[in-house]
């Protein structure tokens, strides 16, 4: 758990590599992989998507699964809830 006083300093490191990972992709925007030495060669966002009805088919499938992985998290972090009493088999 993240104490008090150190929550600004977490919060602005967030900031300071989502604004990193943003500036990054805006600048380079059109292109996914640029090429150094013929710009048309690049690799381009509309030329690396998927087809939308494979995308549809993708997030039909991305929707349960998440839903699944959450459950599974849930279930872990309760069943695994709860301080551990050391016994004397341990380093």
């Amino acid at each position: 758990m993240i104490r008090i006083a150190s929550l600004p300093a977490f919060l602005g490191s967030c900031a300071y590599l989502s604004g990193m990972m943003a500036s990054v992709a805006f600048s380079i925007y059109p292109f996914v992989l640029p090429s150094s030495t013929d710009p048309e060669r690049g690799l381009t966002v509309h030329a690396a998507a998927a087809h939308p009805s494979s995308l549809r088919i993708a997030l039909a499938w991305w929707i349960p699964g998440i839903l699944l992985a959450g459950g599974y998290f849930v279930f872990v972090y309760r069943k695994f809830a709860g301080k551990v009493t050391p016994t004397d088999d341990h380093y």
